[in-house]
């Protein structure tokens, strides 16, 4: 009996401790776990919790992921998460300021220059990664005159031309391939150092304070080497900063960088502040294009554009041509359109295939475009054309023209057109040598250089009637 009364109080106090657990495990949680992972400024604290967290062992998916991690690797963390977070959101713009003073010493002489350059960004992102980017490039407050345009892992460089009735153009130049990503300086903002770069981080109001070592090459160097030239990096430092709600909206990076060659030294101290812009509507990528409010002068009643076309093979050859026709069914249209094709073949004929079967070793820009210019009833058709560096160093210039009179049936000679205006040939040669542009230009009178034949294609009359000289320039 004493035997199986124990036995019944066995089981009665394993039912009761059964209850005990089953209601243990139905309570709620005491909710005082710390969030060490939340970026500084979010959940209402103002910079990253430096509380430490109780080792509990290991409970499954509430086991702390920042365990075993110092504090520095804790922010070192929490940025590169606000960087990457910041960078995904597809598309953006930047303001970037560049402020410099650079050193040169060349044997017992050194001189100090300095300046700000601007540059506003607007970037997109696509699903693979690649950046498409517009950026404008000031110098000192003053108004952009360079610009940008990244497509397709292409970069077009852009310069702005002002022009005398007031109205802006922008002419594109040389693009380069290979160009997938932000620029290194507009970078920073998102790309920080590996952690094992970083000499310290720390983490101060609603700022990160970096200071770098000077093997950190990976971005800054991209945009700063020289062919040839021996370059350091050293002093680098950071400020990344946050908004009230704990975004990344700025950075600040010093750095100096260094360059010896050929018994130069340069030394440049830089101060870059990159900003963030919320809410702002990026450039679109037409910007260059919607920005011109250049128009060539052309009168339609005549003429109409025979030919416009743009080519920029990288490395090898900018073509850029607009050239002109006479309307169909006016007078002497056949034969003038006829000697504007013959003059200008090359510009008419040439598509991508053959203009890279005949590029030339460096990289050019070949240019030509028209005006039309009515004096009275009559007109004058210009062709402008040039070849030079894509890299804007010299260029030859040449030109046709063409003198139309309707009453006349259509074209007539130079020579008719002179003696119309008023001009024979000693008068015309008269007025050649007193042209001051090209007596300063080339130290002689403008008949000492070119034959008579030759000046009847290098001149037109302005508007006012007023005879204007272009001699061609040739190297």
């Amino acid at each position: 009996m004493i035997q199986k009364g124990f036995k019944r109080h066995v089981k009665a106090a394993a039912l009761i401790m059964a209850l005990l657990l089953m209601l243990c495990a139905c309570a709620p949680k005491n909710g005082n776990s710390s969030n060490n992972d939340a970026p500084s400024g979010q959940n209402g604290n103002a910079q990253p919790s430096n509380e430490a967290v109780p080792d509990q062992g290991p409970q499954g998916n509430e086991a702390d992921p920042d365990a075993g991690l110092t504090q520095e690797e804790k922010l070192y963390k929490q940025l590169k998460a606000l960087c990457e977070a910041a960078g995904s959101s597809g598309e953006g713009e930047l303001t970037t300021e560049r402020v410099y003073r650079m050193t040169t010493t060349s044997g017992a002489s050194t001189w100090t220059s300095e300046g700000t350059d601007v540059y506003i960004t607007s970037f997109y992102t696509d699903k693979d990664g690649q950046v498409e980017m517009v950026r404008l490039i000031g110098t000192d407050g003053s108004e952009a005159r360079e610009g940008e345009l990244q497509y397709q892992g292409i970069k077009y460089k852009y310069t702005r031309t002002d022009h005398d009735n007031g109205t802006v153009e922008w002419v594109e130049g040389a693009a380069e391939t290979g160009h997938k990503t932000l620029p290194a300086l507009e970078a920073l903002i998102f790309e920080i150092p590996e952690l094992e770069e970083l000499e310290s981080i720390k983490f101060e109001y609603s700022s990160y304070l970096l200071s770098v070592g000077t093997s950190f090459r990976r971005v800054l160097s991209e945009d700063s080497s020289v062919s040839g030239a021996y370059y350091t990096l050293s002093n680098v430092s950071a400020e990344y900063y946050l908004d009230d709600k704990g975004n990344l909206t700025a950075c600040s990076w010093t750095f100096t960088e260094s360059w010896t060659y050929e018994g130069v030294s340069v030394s440049s101290d830089v101060t870059a502040n990159i900003t963030l812009e919320n809410g702002r509507t990026p450039m679109a990528s037409t910007w260059f294009r919607d920005n011109t409010s250049y128009v060539r002068p052309e009168y339609p009643e005549i003429t109409e554009t025979a030919r416009e076309a743009h080519f920029n093979l990288p490395g090898k050859i900018i073509l850029d041509v607009r050239i002109p026709k006479i309307k169909d069914g006016l007078p002497g249209a056949d034969l003038l359109n006829l000697a504007i094709e013959e003059d200008c073949a090359y510009e008419l004929t040439s598509d991508e295939t053959t203009l890279a079967a005949d590029a030339s070793e460096s990289y050019i820009v070949r240019r030509a475009d028209y005006s039309v210019i009515k004096i009275g009833k009559n007109y004058e058709i210009l062709i402008d054309c040039s070849i030079g560096s894509a890299e804007g160093s010299g260029a030859a210039t040449w030109g046709h023209r063409y003198f139309y009179v309707p009453d006349k049936g259509g074209q007539v000679s130079p020579e008719e057109f002179l003696g119309m205006m008023g001009y024979d040939m000693e008068s015309f040669l008269a007025a050649a040598d007193a042209d001051e542009f090209y007596t300063d230009y080339s130290g002689s009178r403008m008949s000492e250089d070119f034959t008579y034949e030759e000046l009847l294609g290098m001149f037109y009359f302005d508007e006012g009637g007023t005879l204007v000289f272009v001699p061609d320039v040739m190297f």
